[in-house]
């Protein structure tokens, strides 16, 4: 009897022991080389907003439109505890994405078993998407946890018909949408797998309309707070929508492909043509191969309950996917990351596929093959540059700079405002004088012996070496180019004046100031 009872604590020590070398593995994934490259200009964002106070914060955040509050609240609370570095913003990102792959093994293993719930963890612990955006100081991280923590939590109230399961279901959307605005592509989600399992598993009416009335309250507090008159009026709408980069008849192909860590050349490149089969074959077909078998045999666990859970995170996985892909195609705006959190279900769908194959060596050899290919890809996080390098090229302006000097910035789409040049300086030379930035037209009729000329652009498309060409022949008009640094997705030029009479330039009564002033 007492071998027996060691024997079963033996057992339980051990089927705790795998789900903690994934999380830990996980975390191990998310800190490594976690502060190697710049902050680029999405989270410079992130950060410069954050180190506001509240007050100061919301009509930025208001003006800005794109994104709900929250991420922003927690980054400032996070911030004032910790610190506002680099290293610190991205610290909350990995504690989010390392709890979403300690979540995800929860809800695998309450709907299948143990060996799928350890494939599951451990494909979301190496995804390349999911590490990406767990080392950027942005809200993807953020939003996969609270997606994961909302799926949870509804099926459990689903399958149980526990009040305190539906509330917090409740709570964590409200949090997912306050994230993310597409986290409202989850609740067409929750009413699909209500309407199919409607026979088996019932939701009182009264849950149903206080839940709405929670999440619609909270949506509409915070559109009444300005954002929807931003939305229909603001200058950010206007310049974002139509210039969408991923926007294109293949994007739900694309989509599949980077879930299958599908950018192994780069994230800032395309995905890589030969992983659209390979990544089908080794982790798309697995889970199509769960899905049917599910619907065509329909299995019972050990309590007689129906339970078709493969059917549950189809819908998770692919309804946001195919909502966010048909808006992007109707307002040309999407892109990949906003509907990051698909990955997690889809990653359980994967890891059933696997764990049913029936012969043993296959199961073995595919498995290792997905795994050893993901961990591959991620290469292309942690080796290859795909952050615009501010910190080098902020660094190296500050070092070479002298008094008199005047900085110059492009405000031609699609290079970008002096808004962000200006918000990477204060972050990188904290401590110094704020950057004096002007358009290159203004800076050509002051009075400047020397011009510090910054570029940067998120992609480069076309009209980008347009625009910086048109820039720079304006200088050259009264500049000539002395030196050129080139960092990743940023460029910086000094610019020496031709004539140095400075007589006869408009306006030129007065010296410019320090140049470094605010």
């Amino acid at each position: 009897m007492e071998r027996t009872s060691t024997a079963g604590h033996n057992a339980v020590r051990w089927a705790w022991l795998a789900p903690a070398i994934i999380v830990l593995l996980a975390l191990f994934l998310r800190l490594y080389r976690l502060d190697d490259q710049s902050l680029w200009d999405d989270e410079v964002f992130s950060l410069s907003a954050s180190q506001l106070s509240i007050r100061q914060m919301h009509p930025i955040l208001v003006e800005d439109v794109v994104h709900p509050p929250l991420h922003y609240y927690v980054l400032h609370v996070w911030s004032k505890v910790v610190g506002a570095t680099a290293f610190d913003a991205r610290l909350l990102s990995v504690i989010f994405g390392t709890l979403a792959v300690a979540l995800l093994y929860l809800l695998a293993k309450y709907l299948f078993d143990s060996r799928t719930a350890s494939l599951s963890a451990l494909l979301l612990a190496v995804s390349q998407i999911s590490i990406q955006f767990s080392q950027e100081a942005r809200p993807y991280a953020q939003i996969l946890f609270l997606s994961l923590c909302a799926t949870y939590l509804f099926i459990r109230a689903l399958r149980e018909r526990s009040a305190l399961f539906w509330w917090l279901a409740v709570g964590s959307i409200v949090l997912t949408i306050q994230t993310h605005y597409f986290g409202l592509f989850l609740l067409p989600c929750f009413l699909a797998v209500a309407v199919v399992f409607r026979n088996k598993s019932r939701i009182p009416g009264s849950w149903w309309i206080g839940g709405a009335a929670l999440i619609f309250g909270s949506c509409a507090a915070w559109f009444a707070s300005g954002v929807l008159h931003e939305v229909l009026y603001g200058l950010k709408i206007v310049r974002s929508l139509g210039h969408s980069f991923s926007d294109h008849w293949y994007a739900p192909f694309e989509l599949v492909a980077v879930f299958n860590n599908g950018r192994a050349d780069g994230i800032a490149a395309p995905v890589v043509p030969w992983t659209y089969v390979f990544g089908g074959i080794v982790f798309f077909l697995p889970a199509v191969m769960a899905l049917i078998a599910s619907v065509w045999r329909p299995s019972r666990d050990a309590s007689g309950r129906f339970q078709n859970s493969t059917v549950i995170l189809a819908i998770f996985c692919a309804v946001p996917a195919v909502l966010a892909i048909s808006t992007g195609r109707v307002i040309r705006f999407y892109d990949p990351r906003y509907i990051a959190y698909c990955a997690a279900p889809y990653y359980v769908l994967v890891a059933r596929g696997w764990s049913q194959l029936k012969v043993p060596a296959a199961r073995i050899a595919v498995i290792a093959v997905g795994l050893l290919y993901s961990v591959y890809a991620l290469r292309a996080v942690y080796f290859i540059p795909y952050k615009q390098n501010y910190r080098d090229a902020m660094s190296y302006v500050a070092g070479h700079s002298m008094p008199g000097d005047c900085y110059a910035y492009s405000d031609k789409a699609p290079l970008m405002r002096g808004i962000e040049l200006k918000r990477a300086w204060d972050l990188f030379q904290a401590g110094r004088p704020g950057m004096a930035l002007d358009p290159v037209e203004t800076v050509v009729g002051m009075p400047c012996q020397r011009v510090w000329f910054v570029a940067t652009w998120l992609w480069p498309m076309p009209g980008v070496k347009l625009s910086l060409e048109k820039a720079k022949h304006v200088l050259e008009t009264a500049f000539t180019p002395v030196e050129e640094q080139s960092y990743f997705r940023v460029g910086v030029t000094l610019y020496k004046r031709k004539d140095d009479r400075l007589a006869g330039i408009p306006g030129n009564q007065t010296a410019r100031s320090e140049p470094n002033r605010r």
